[in-house]
């Protein structure tokens, strides 16, 4: 009698260890869902190919929407499949506990923590920021010439952040330094390019060679150039045009300019979205027109929402994103940001295609601020 009263208690928390199982894992699969960061940053899960099926792996992971039994667990009648259960439970569950700052986070927020407005933007490209944001882009390798990862980077960027907070509140102090570390970025891109070519030429970037803890200064002003024309346009500063056009005319000894060219000229349309018509010629007033009317082929930027630079679990830390663990993230406060899509409404990408958009817009620009802006 006393084993079948046994059995029957060791049956009975088999179940109950079964269905605590199916709750976690109905409550871990609506926290952890990999697409929904693809979907809001704009890039698209890759489209299924034909291919063979995958092989086979072992896993001690829980079954997620199937009821385990002792037959599904290692051990005998003797209860070792009901230790087997009980420990993926205390597993599962482990997912659900909260999880303290990440050191990267708390040590990231300490340092912005002690910068003044100026020294924030000077540091767009510091590794305790932009190295973590360059890396978590989903599907996307780290490519600061290319339009398309700046305009997702410099919104994971935390002390980007930071500046369009601020700049929000007191756009009359940001706007001045903003502009001024566009010129500096562009002004000294040349010679640190230059620089940069030579040192890839004695194999900078093979491997075992680069041990540096700063920034080169082409990342620096290729972080700073993307960053501070980002806010610039989200702050409405349409006296940065002239600047950011005056860029894309420079003649660069290399592949690129200090901020992507088709991420400038997307810039430059949305610039030109808010730009004022008092003051204007008749002339003038046609010729923005038309600028605005072409730049209706580019997709508008979409609406995102992310965590505030002083909050200590940002939502692309990798446990969240990789690991699926719960930190929050969803139940904090949250500032909008607009996130550029560097494409024509039919699809086509910006790059490759920006050449007549900009020569229009500079003929607007030159006509209003002159040939040198």
């Amino acid at each position: 009698m006393s084993q079948s009263s046994s059995s029957r208690s060791n049956r009975r928390l088999v179940w109950i260890a079964a269905a605590a199982i199916l709750l976690i894992a109905g409550a871990v699969a609506l926290i952890f869902q990999p697409s929904r960061e693809r979907d809001e940053i704009g890039i698209q899960q890759p489209a299924a190919t034909a291919a063979s099926p995958p092989e086979t792996v072992e896993s001690n992971e829980p079954k997620v929407g199937v009821t385990p039994t002792i037959a599904d667990s290692p051990g005998d009648s003797e209860g070792q499949g009901l230790d087997h259960i009980t420990k993926e439970v205390i597993a599962d569950a482990e997912r659900m506990i909260p999880h303290k700052p990440h050191p990267w986070r708390s040590k990231l927020v300490e340092n912005m923590s002690s910068e003044t407005i100026e020294q924030t933007i000077e540091n767009f490209a510091n590794f305790d920021d932009l190295s973590l944001a360059e890396t978590t882009i989903p599907g996307m390798r780290i490519a600061p010439d290319h339009g398309l990862f700046q305009a997702i980077c410099v919104t994971r960027l935390n002390r980007v952040r930071r500046v369009l907070e601020y700049g929000r509140e007191d756009p009359e102090t940001v706007i001045p330094l903003l502009r001024k570390r566009l010129l500096y970025v562009i002004d000294g891109f040349q010679g640190a390019r230059r620089e940069f070519d030579k040192l890839v030429d004695k194999g900078y970037w093979a491997p075992g060679t680069w041990s540096s803890s700063e920034p080169h200064e082409v990342t620096i002003r290729q972080t700073g150039a993307a960053a501070t024309i980002y806010l610039l346009t989200e702050l409405a500063d349409y006296e940065a045009l002239p600047i950011i056009a005056r860029m894309c005319k420079e003649e660069i000894e290399g592949p690129t300019n200090p901020a992507p060219y088709e991420y400038a000229v997307y810039a430059i349309y949305e610039l030109l979205k808010v730009h004022p018509r008092d003051g204007l010629t008749a002339d003038q007033l046609n010729l923005l027109e038309s600028c605005i009317e072409a730049g209706k082929e580019l997709r508008p930027p979409r609406e995102i929402e992310v965590t505030p630079w002083k909050d200590m679990y940002a939502e692309h830390d990798p446990r969240r994103t990789m690991m699926g663990m719960d930190l929050g993230t969803d139940r904090h406060h949250k500032i909008k940001m607009r996130v550029w899509d560097l494409n024509f409404t039919d699809g086509n990408r910006l790059r490759g295609r920006e050449e007549p958009l900009f020569k229009k817009a500079d003929e607007f620009l030159t006509a209003v601020y002159g040939s040198n802006g």
